[in-house]
């Protein structure tokens, strides 16, 4: 796959997602390997005009300018790193889960210590995952309750 994960930091599990066990790899990825998932929600409501697919830099910016990432990046700062991994498909290396926390991680690479913010925790989903069990995940996550999708992100979602 060309990434590189510390082997004593590489765990291996499953994620059950609707009754199934999903088999997850959890390894530290490079930050700038990492791409954002543009048909995430939140994503989709700052960017997406008409038809044009974003760049990851627009992404990027549009994010940064959103309250709860400029929050994030003091909290990722005081912890030291993520308290939870990024959840990320294997072979796009996009960001199905964590988005935000990928511009902070990104902008406190830009803006601190690049050595300290270079690799990102991440749970690695398989390639192939069928498209309704990744809605189902981030369906669990932001409309049933971990972090909040604002009501027209939740709306866009379903």
């Amino acid at each position: 796959m060309g990434m590189t994960a510390a082997a004593t930091d590489d765990e291996t599990g499953v994620l059950r997602i609707r009754g199934q066990d999903v088999p997850v790899r959890t390894v530290w990825i490079e930050q700038s390997k990492l791409r954002f998932f543009v048909d995430n929600p939140r994503i989709y409501s700052i960017v997406r005009a008409g038809d044009r697919n974003p760049e990851q830099e627009d992404i990027l910016e549009e994010l940064l300018k959103l309250e709860h990432v400029r929050e994030l990046k003091e909290d990722i700062k005081l912890n030291g790193g993520l308290m939870d991994p990024l959840i990320v498909r294997a072979n796009t290396l996009e960001v199905l889960e964590g988005n935000s926390r990928l511009a902070a991680y990104r902008w406190l690479y830009r803006n601190h210590d690049p050595s300290v913010w270079a690799r990102v925790k991440c749970t690695l989903l398989p390639g192939d995952i069928d498209e309704r069990l990744v809605f189902a995940l981030l369906g669990q996550y932001h409309i049933k309750g971990k972090k909040d999708w604002q009501p027209f992100e939740q709306a866009g979602f379903l």
